[in-house]
């Protein structure tokens, strides 16, 4: 009964195993009828490492469909072929432009479908090709393969300068410099109470300039007040020697006609003598020279009896007599 019994569960269980097989493939054929798909090819110049089978399809960063197949082109082996696979109807447009990206840092790679505007027509198989072709664009994965020899050097002349700055010469040195900042900030502690002093200085410093400032401002203004009212004076005097200045125009007009009288006047006096005066120079200036000769001389004979009389009045009379004829009494 117990071997009969443990037929039964057996049974059973490989009944109810197969019956779930069923059921799954059902669904997986189901699931293929119902979800149907669309291949594309993408060629890619550069290297395609971290992409594999099943990789992930991403458009806008939106996941579509899954990587089926990498392999070397064909037709050039320069290039590589990775076939995607994405759900139909997903709008692949003629502008769309395919690339690898990395997912995350240690990651693998992805294909990235980016571009495709609205008014774009959709992909299309060429004449004589069965599959689409995605243009492809360098991609950043490609950039950082290349440049990872250029990189690795980078790094390992970066390690060099890093282990040659950490020597045991340079780590003295760093030692020796903490130890004087050490000191110098020691210094600077010391040195604080000179300093809030030097601050209070400063503070009574600007105080006194701040005074020094108003106090000017007040004299800035007297000093344009001041300014002001000798401009206004000097305005009034302006106006006053302006004034004064055509009162003596005036004057000077005047006393430039009347020397202009003057001068016609002194003009028909100086013709009415210029012939009497001609006459004079022509024969009475003779005679005039002539009298005052004999003048002259009449002078000296006077001065000559002048000077007798006072040496011997006597004298000059008696001997004038005798001179002369006359008896004296």
């Amino acid at each position: 009964m117990e071997t009969r019994a443990n037929h039964l569960l057996v049974g059973g269980f490989v009944l109810l195993v197969l019956a779930a097989f069923a059921v799954a493939v059902v669904w997986l054929t189901r699931a293929q009828l119902v979800d149907r798909t669309t291949p594309y090819h993408i060629y890619f110049t550069g290297s395609v490492t971290g992409l594999v089978t099943a990789s992930t399809v991403r458009y806008r960063g939106v996941p579509i469909g899954t990587v089926t197949d990498i392999r070397i082109a064909p037709n050039n082996p320069e290039l590589v072929r990775v076939t995607i696979q994405v759900p139909e109807g997903t709008p692949i447009k003629e502008d769309a432009v395919a690339t690898l990206e990395l997912q995350g840092v240690t990651g693998g790679a992805y294909v990235q479908i980016l571009g495709g505007s609205r008014d774009s027509a959709p992909l299309r198989p060429e004449e004589g090709q069965e599959v689409a072709v995605i243009p492809s664009r360098p991609s950043g994965v490609a950039a950082v393969l290349e440049r990872a020899p250029e990189l690795l050097g980078r790094m390992i002349a970066l390690t060099d300068r890093v282990n040659l700055l950490l020597s045991d010469q340079n780590v003295a040195a760093i030692g020796e410099t903490i130890g004087n900042v050490r000191d110098i900030t020691g210094s600077l502690k010391t040195a604080s109470g000179d300093m809030a002093a030097m601050l209070g200085s400063i503070r009574t410093v600007s105080g006194e300039v701040e005074r020094l400032v108003a106090g000017l401002d007040i004299y800035a203004a007297t000093l344009t007040d001041s300014v002001d009212r000798t401009m206004t004076q000097a305005r009034s005097t302006l106006g006053s020697i302006e004034r004064q200045a055509g009162q003596a125009g005036s004057e000077w007009q005047e006393l430039t006609a009347s020397l202009r009288r003057t001068s016609d006047e002194m003009h028909g006096i100086l013709a009415d003598v210029r012939e009497p005066v001609s006459d004079f120079a022509q024969g009475g200036l003779y005679d005039l020279s002539m009298l005052m000769v004999e003048l002259r001389e009449l002078a000296n004979n006077l001065s000559q009896v002048t000077t007798r009389l006072e040496t011997g009045p006597a004298d000059f009379l008696f001997r004038n007599n005798s001179e002369s004829g006359v008896p004296t009494q």
